[in-house]
């Protein structure tokens, strides 16, 4: 499982599972609790990639993609995550981009 940083370039293999997670710095953990999180990776044009499944922790924040990646584009994507806090307000992550590129090993 990858740890998203936005400072640290990273790659996905198509085919592979998607499954990366975030440590939540101290500072915002307060802040997110009671929150719900949601994630969508998309194109640099817009389009729709897939939708994650997010998992918020008290310390972390996993993303998911129950399905199969095969047929996602190889070039350049990004992501981010959105909160709805208790609040009521709505506020985003920085957008991270990364890489999908071809699997070399193909079972």
């Amino acid at each position: 499982m990858a740890y998203l940083d936005p400072n640290a370039p990273f790659e996905f293999k198509r085919g592979d599972t998607f499954l990366v997670a975030a440590v939540l710095p101290d500072s915002v953990r307060a802040t997110l609790a009671g929150a719900e999180a949601r994630s969508q990776i998309r194109r640099p044009d817009g389009r729709l990639v897939a939708t994650l499944d997010v998992t918020l922790t008290a310390d972390q924040i996993t993303l998911r993609f129950s399905g199969n990646t095969q047929d996602w584009p190889l070039g350049q994507v990004e992501v981010d995550v959105q909160f709805l806090l208790a609040s009521g307000i709505v506020t985003s992550t920085g957008t991270t981009t990364f890489n999908v590129v071809r699997d070399v090993t193909q079972v």
